[in-house]
């Protein structure tokens, strides 16, 4: 009597490990399981959940006794095999393990839940939505221009010029067509103000994504997509790009320049625009790209011929340019010409504006209330016990705290160090600059917004929603108050601080710089009345001051990365090497340094201590590879790989080393 054959599963898992897990099919099992059918098994004692990406009658060089069965089969919607390709894609190009992909795709909290039945989910009444969406003449050719456009189509359009009507529009055709929009935005708060904005035009066909959402809301979203009983627009931040891709015709990237795009940890360490950008290509979606900033990535694209470009020069409304004023505020302090963080210059603009009953808009770009403290006797200056850098002083909670790994202790005016001296205030935050404005205009509404404001979801709707009435007059905050915010009143802005963004010791310094002035300088005067720009600088004479006050695009810098050797013309790659043992860090790296020359990467800069060369108890060394866009790069990309987790894996325990393709 034959025995029955056995069939056996290729599991992938949510681990780091590579490739994918063995496990046999029970007989019991075998006519309910098929490739992306979901499955419990176990590793190590442990029960996972994974799915299924392959199926075998044979094991190949794994021995039978090695084999455990599969625990149970899920009554789960099947993962397509396109979205499986799709993972393989991204774990090739982000040297890291297809598990880690799955994981990001499927968080622990959203797979549970996809196991319970469907239960009505609490949902915000919205309105009936069908309002027109009417383009000017050249809105309507640049819409009428992509339609015709196989290749991704980038938007360069300044602030205000009305790049959002034509997404809509584009949005709108797919819609009716049974297609879905897959919107990406770069932060949640942005997402709040388009999704009323869009619920105008498309009522309940506004489907909403990002991570604050309830693992309940996120299935009945991820249903919809699954098996869609019509089109829907999906406005999301970069995970969104995990949705089941089946039926999307269109994506579009808003704000496409923006680094929060990128996801720094953990694995993987996806850029939100370039994965779209792959996901639109194996999916044959058309790909739309909007910036008034757009990133040197993108430029070069254009000037390769890989992206069409779409200009639209003038503001929707006909607004005026606004008017930059650089202030010197070398000049200021040598004329005692100054109020706290302000030059008096700045302070009468304020003022005149308010007097006006218009608003202002203040950017800083450090949270807290002072940026460090120092004694006045002998210098100390507390740092973090668990990170090599300096605490924040937070004066609403008086404490002082890291904001790398979380650390807060009570605020202690007497010097720990020498017992004589007192603890002393210095730099300035967004506290400390909604403190002195409050006090240099006592009769204005003065609000602030920033990560501290955004951990609550009301707290930083109540700040836009107020700002956005007419209710709160002056609004501080950091980066985020630089997106796409559509504010009619307001007609000044203002940068405190500016020269801390041009002295980062990073290559991208000017470009990151330039893009967030150009962006903060969008949101004022976006209607009829001209809006006012105003940077307060040590460094009046900074290329990219001159730049701006000459409305130059940034395409010049494209030669000098050319001449440098740095993206977009080479691929770059950050190994971070991490450790509690400073000694065993060393070694890792002689060792990485070493391995690279084995495998002929040569154009390498490293080890290198970073600025901040401990985070949360471990020392970080770091190396620079870079790379050249050739027929080789995958197969260097795949020996790097090995060779990281051999020197990885020598340690025990293992150290940590991680690799980060295309670093912001």
């Amino acid at each position: 009597m034959n025995t029955p054959a056995v069939r056996y599963a290729n599991v992938i898992l949510p681990l780091k490990l590579k490739g994918t897990f063995t496990y046999s099919i029970p007989k019991e099992m075998e006519d309910s399981v098929a490739v992306g059918s979901w499955v419990a098994v176990s590793v190590i004692g442990r029960r996972y959940l994974g799915v299924i990406s392959s199926i075998s009658d044979t094991l190949g060089d794994i021995s039978p006794s090695a084999i455990r069965p599969i625990m149970e089969v899920k009554e789960m919607p099947p993962v397509s095999s396109t979205e499986m390709e799709f993972w393989e894609n991204l774990a090739e190009y982000y040297l890291c393990s297809v598990g880690e992909v799955f994981k990001c795709a499927y968080p622990s909290a959203f797979a549970k839940q996809t196991e319970k039945k469907e239960r009505t989910t609490k949902r915000r009444k919205t309105p009936e939505g069908g309002r027109a969406i009417e383009l000017s003449p050249l809105q309507t050719s640049v819409y009428e221009g992509i339609l015709k456009e196989k290749r991704p189509s980038l938007i360069y359009g300044v602030t205000g010029s009305g790049k959002t009507e034509i997404y809509l529009k584009l949005a709108t055709d797919y819609i009716d067509r049974g297609k879905s929009v897959l919107y990406l935005v770069p932060e949640i708060a942005l997402s709040r103000q388009l999704q009323d904005r869009m619920e105008g035009y498309f009522a309940d066909k506004v489907l909403v994504w990002h991570s604050k959402q309830t693992a309940p809301e996120k299935k009945r979203i991820f249903d919809k997509m699954k098996e869609p009983d019509e089109g829907y627009i999906i406005l999301g931040t970069r995970s969104a790009v995990f949705l089941p891709p089946e039926h999307i015709g269109l994506i579009i990237i808003d704000e496409e320049h923006d680094s929060s795009y990128k996801q720094n940890s953990p694995a993987p360490r996806y850029n939100g625009r370039d994965t779209a950008l792959m996901l639109a290509a194996k999916i044959k979606a058309k790909i739309v790209l909007g910036s008034a900033t757009p990133s040197l990535e993108s430029w070069y694209n254009v000037v390769t011929g890989k992206f069409a470009s779409f200009n639209l020069p003038v503001k929707y409304h006909n607004a005026p340019d606004p008017d930059i004023t650089i202030i010197d505020m070398n000049e200021v302090y040598r004329l005692h010409n100054a109020k706290g963080a302000f030059s008096m210059k700045l302070v009468n603009m304020i003022a005149d504006t308010l007097k006006k009953h218009e608003q202002v808009m203040i950017f800083k770009p450090r949270k807290a209330y002072g940026s460090f403290i120092q004694c006045d006797q002998c210098g100390h200056i507390p740092i973090c016990p668990h990170c090599n850098v300096s605490l924040n002083y937070h004066k609403y909670k008086n404490a002082l705290e890291c904001h790398y790994c979380g650390y807060s202790a009570p605020f202690v005016e007497k010097c720990p160090e020498c017992k004589k001296g007192h603890l002393v205030i210095r730099g300035a935050g967004t506290e400390k600059i909604e403190e002195e404005l409050c006090a240099l205009f006592p009769e204005a509404k003065v609000s602030r917004l920033d990560s501290e404001i955004t951990k609550s979801v009301v707290q930083e709707r109540a700040v836009l929603e107020e700002f956005e009435k007419g209710v709160t007059d002056i609004l501080v905050g950091t980066q985020m108050i630089s997106k796409g915010f559509d504010f009619k009143n307001l007609t000044l802005v203002a940068v405190v601080g500016a020269d801390s963004l041009l002295s980062m010791s990073d290559f991208r310094a000017d470009e990151k710089a330039e893009a967030l002035f150009r962006q903060l300088m969008g949101r004022c005067g976006r209607r009829e009345k001209r809006g006012r720009f105003v940077i307060q600088t040590f460094r009046k004479e900074h290329p990219v001051f001159e730049r701006l006050a000459a409305n130059e695009i940034p395409i010049k810098l494209l030669s000098e990365r050319k001449l440098f050797g740095f993206p977009p013309h080479n691929r770059l790659i950050s190994i971070i090497l991490k450790d509690k043992q400073q000694g065993r860090l060393r070694l890792a790296a002689k060792m990485i340094s070493e391995r690279l020359k084995a495998i002929e990467i040569t154009n390498f800069t490293g080890p290198i201590t970073p600025v901040i060369d401990k985070i949360q108890n471990q020392y970080i060394l770091v190396f620079w590879i870079r790379l050249p866009k050739n027929s080789s790069l995958l197969k260097t990309k795949k020996s790097l790989e090995k060779e990281i987790e051999a020197v990885a894996g020598s340690f025990k325990p293992p150290i940590e080393i991680v690799a980060d393709v295309d670093p912001l």
